[in-house]
């Protein structure tokens, strides 16, 4: 009875410390939460988005969009002989009555179809039944459920009978192809038997068409059933059934499940188990085999999320670190407000377990409410995270199912577990003290923390130094593919992981060098008149052991938040630039010959190609400027080496209107390359590194030819200007690139050659519509490309969306929790310094004079978290960024990276701590107004 009493006495003491710090307790549980959230929403996320992509990939298996979880079994008689109706009677009620509950999936709609061979149809006054005189073929059909899915047009639906003439139900394109109408009957016969007497009178009672092609129902394309005679279910056993041997040809089966509920727990099972059903209708039945079923795409399912929630996991290490960090500071603030009271309760007889045990019960306690706080947040930032396009933008309508998975719960727990360590280790270390052991650790508070001992921030510099170094040797941290293909960037850790490894190593620095730096301005301070502001720089100089942690925290807050959403815009501008370099403008479209006429047909000339001047484009809805670019190839001489290349002709009047180009790609300005094209018919523009490698200068001649259908043409060329990259050519040593006038070219060739068209359009344009217009000008034979739809869809890849996802939501939970504990580390602070104000008081220092002091205090660690934060994200976004392109030979990637500092981003979060700033110094003068001396000063010690 007693251990129960102690445990119940323990129980009741850690609630009513847990009442009795109130905010500590409501900040704790935020820092749980948050914890909680970032570590589930990982995986949650990964099964979320490949859930989706496996439902994409079910439904479109074939030509025929099916639903994603739908099984098909089927028994082919052309394959393996015709089959009698009893035949079926096990494998059916198997199916229909028994499968879903094996495959342990709800049922959404169950269909069973049967088809007779096919009939020869004949005319009732058919005198013989011969090939000459036959209308056609048909089958019997019967399927369950198609009344529903089916509109008909003319007459009625088959009705049950036991006599001929059967009634039957056909197709629209049926109809219309055979001319039969509703009443009339006919003759089917099986031609394939010698015997006469099996025939069947047919009357057509009705014709349909489908209610929706595309609707879940249709397990074939209704487009199959324009050869069968549909008829009632009974009819079919009941009159066509018993006057024929083997009158099943074909037996499907088609199962519609509701798979909503399958993820990676259950993904093993369900393939098991439909194997089972496989087995099992092939003893009932043999050789009726599974046709379509998920099972095949679900083995590699539990792969991708795995592989996917590891990348993101990485990608979540820097803000699931700022939360623990947050949770540690937290934390110590609490325990250092206990440090006294757990001395006083060891001093008393009080065990270390029992301490231990109420801070563990503490734990548990707070980490059961946030962890189910914490599963409602992760499931709507999955949410969130499938709706991110960017960083920091949520603007994507993607919607998916999120399904608590055990990978989710159990990151959930790890979360929990990783906050129970932070929480019990200083409280571990607190308990081994009485009273005396106690005042005596506060004498030795000055003592360095165990990572500068260690060195620990000077070991990280020489790692990050040494990876940065290899990057450098590299050329990118991200890697092509095995098979030589473009790897996607985001894909690789390292791509957040050095980075952040960077910053953090950097900030552990800075905190060592902090002190050093406030002893240096308090020195500078020494003569000046401003008495509150040296207090204050002396302060800070003196006790770093009490604001590391929380300027630790604004520190990689903002330099994270700085190098991610500097990477997010560069990334997404280069997307952009990418997509729009490779094909030129926002419209790249050619239009080829004809056809040749097929064997037999009019011999008439054509037309080889069709040209239209630039401004009939412009007529076509959506199209503001267009222009004509030729590209052909091209032979030169270049210091007595032959070289060969491409020559791309434009047109130098509007090339510039509707031509893409960054201001990196040439010293001179896309206008003044133009209008050099203008000023000079035979002038041409020719690679940078061409003039570089050589001693060809601006306004040399140079001798080139370019090929025209087969032909080459020579030219005489006058140098103009220089480019480092033009829209469409990829550097590169084998690849001269010279650009002249389109018209030049045409004019000495003696005719026009085939060019496409670039143009400036209004926003992607409908394909349908567009090419309708094409039609109309005589341009049906062309293609085209966009840059914007590339664009899109590079947006909505799984990795993309997940790394700025979890880096956004990172950085929100990261830059409230940082706000939060620095708020409350200002508030703790102020009370741990209760003493000194007071005395400082006592002594005469103003009210006002306490204010600017303490507000010194204040700015000096914003501003240095602030401006240190900003130094290392721009520094590391400089140095970083640049290597995250995607080559094998970085000096040939067309356009290479401009870094893009989201200077918006990081005001942002200036204002954030400029709100923080002015409530933490409002919460403080409030505190300095209403000190009291004689409440502040008890036996020097603290209240």
């Amino acid at each position: 009875m007693k251990p129960i009493l102690q445990i119940f006495a323990i129980f009741q003491l850690t609630l009513k410390r847990l009442w009795a710090q109130l905010g500590m307790t409501l900040a704790t549980t935020f820092g749980l939460t948050m914890a909680v959230a970032l570590l589930m929403t990982v995986p949650l996320y990964a099964d979320a988005v490949n859930f989706r992509i496996l439902e994409d990939r079910l439904s479109a298996l074939d030509d025929q969009r099916r639903p994603p979880w739908a099984f098909l079994y089927n028994y082919i008689g052309s394959w393996h002989g015709s089959i009698q109706w009893e035949d079926i009677q096990e494998v059916n009620s198997y199916l229909l009555n028994e499968a879903d509950e094996v495959l342990n999936l709800p049922l959404e709609f169950a269909i069973r179809h049967l088809e007779t061979p096919n009939y020869q149809l004949f005319p009732t006054d058919s005198v013989e039944y011969n090939n000459l005189s036959a209308l056609g073929f048909g089958g019997f059909a019967t399927t369950t459920g198609i009344e529903d899915n089916i509109q008909i047009i003319e007459g009625a639906f088959p009705t049950s009978s036991t006599s001929e003439p059967i009634e039957v139900l056909i197709t629209l394109p049926f109809a219309e192809q055979v001319g039969w109408q509703v009443g009339e009957e006919y003759i089917a016969l099986n031609h394939k038997v010698k015997d006469r007497q099996e025939t069947f009178r047919i009357r057509v009672v009705g014709i349909w068409i489908p209610v929706d092609e595309a609707a879940p129902f249709w397990f074939y394309s209704p487009s199959a059933f324009n050869e069968l005679l549909i008829v009632h279910e009974e009819t079919f056993v009941n009159v066509i059934s018993p006057a024929v041997q083997n009158e099943i040809d074909l037996a499907l089966w088609y199962l519609v499940m509701d798979g909503r509920q399958v993820d990676t727990n259950n993904v093993d099972g369900l393939v098991v188990r439909a194997r089972r059903i496989e087995q099992e209708i092939d003893n009932l039945l043999p050789n009726t085999a599974e046709f379509i079923s998920p099972t095949t795409q679900l083995q590699g399912y539990r792969q991708a999320v795995a592989e996917l929630a590891i990348l993101l996991f990485t990608f979540d290490v820097p803000p699931i670190w700022l939360v623990l960090s947050f949770i540690g500071l937290v934390v110590g603030l609490a325990v250092n407000q206990q440090k006294n009271e757990i001395a006083v309760l060891r001093s008393r007889g009080g065990t270390p377990s029992q301490v231990i045990s109420m801070a563990l019960l503490e734990g548990l306690f707070l980490g059961v409410i946030a962890f189910v706080l914490g599963t409602f947040l992760a499931i709507g930032l999955t949410q969130l995270m499938a709706r991110s396009r960017s960083f920091l933008d949520f603007s994507d309508t993607t919607v998916v199912r999120v399904a608590l998975t055990q990978a989710g719960l159990i990151a959930g727990g790890v979360a929990i577990g990783l906050a129970l360590i932070a929480r019990i280790t200083p409280v571990i270390a607190a308990s081994k003290h009485t009273i005396i052991t106690f005042k005596q650790e506060q004498a030795r508070s000055l003592v360095q923390p165990w990572w500068q001992r260690a060195w620990l921030d000077l070991l990280l510099v020489g790692i990050v130094g040494y990876g940065f170094y290899l990057l450098r040797q590299q050329g990118t941290i991200a890697v092509i593919a095995a098979d030589e293909s473009v790897a996607n960037p985001f894909q690789n850790p390292l791509l957040i992981l050095l980075p952040a490894l960077a910053i953090f190593a950097l900030t552990l620095f800075f905190l060592r060098i902090l002190p050093w730096l406030m002893r240096g301005l308090g020195w500078l301070l020494t003569n000046s008149d401003s008495i509150s502001l040296l207090q204050a720089v002396r302060y800070l100089a003196r006790t770093p052991n009490h604001y590391r942690t929380p300027l630790g925290l604004l520190i990689l807050t903002v330099s994270l938040a700085l190098f991610t959403a500097s990477l997010a815009r560069t990334v997404d501008l280069q997307l952009y630039d990418e997509n729009f370099y490779q094909i030129g403008a926002e419209l790249n479209l050619a239009t080829f010959p004809p056809p040749p006429p097929a064997f037999g047909a009019s011999s008439e000339p054509q037309s080889t190609f069709t040209f239209l001047p630039a401004s009939e484009y412009e007529t076509i809805p959506g199209i503001n400027r267009a222009t004509r670019v030729g590209q052909y190839e091209m032979r030169s001489q270049v210091n007595g080496r032959a070289v060969r290349g491409t020559f791309i002709g434009v047109d130098h009047a509007d090339f510039r209107d509707v031509a893409y180009w960054r201001w990196d790609f040439s010293r001179y300005r896309l206008g003044t390359l133009m209008n050099a094209l203008g000023n000079h018919l035979e002038g041409i523009l020719v690679p940078e590194s061409l003039i570089e490698g050589s001693t060809i200068v601006v306004g040399d001649t140079l001798r080139y030819s370019v090929i025209l259908d087969g032909t080459a043409v020579e030219f005489d060329g006058v140098i103009v200007g220089t480019f480092d990259y033009f829209p469409t050519w990829t550097p590169s040593p084998n690849d001269i690139l010279l650009v002249g006038n389109l018209n030049t070219i045409f004019e000495k060739a003696g005719g026009e050659f085939p060019y496409r068209v670039w143009a400036k359009t209004d926003g992607v344009l409908e394909e349908r519509a567009f090419r309708q217009e094409l039609f109309e000008r005589q341009l049906a034979n062309s293609t085209w490309r966009q840059p914007r739809p590339l664009v899109a869809n590079a947006q909505a890849q799984p990795e993309r969306q997940g790394l700025f996802g979890i880096l956004s939501v990172g950085f929100i939970a990261s830059a409230l929790l940082t706000v939060l504990g620095f708020f409350l580390y200002t508030l703790f602070s102020f009370r741990r310094r209760s003493v000194e104000m007071g005395i400082l008081r006592a002594v005469g220092l103003s009210r006002g004079e306490m204010s600017v002091m303490v507000a010194w205090e204040l700015f000096l660690l914003i501003i240095s978290g602030l401006l240190i934060g900003t130094l290392l994200g721009v520094g590391v976004s400089q140095q970083f960024i640049p290597f995250l392109q995607v080559s094998a030979n970085i000096n040939e990637v067309a356009p290479p990276y401009l870094v893009e500092i989201a200077w918006d981003a990081i005001t942002q979060v200036y204002i954030l701590f400029g709100l923080l700033f002015v409530f933490a110094l409002a919460a403080l003068m409030w505190r300095l107004v209403n000190l009291k001396v004689f409440e502040s000063i008890k036996m020097g010690e603290t209240v």
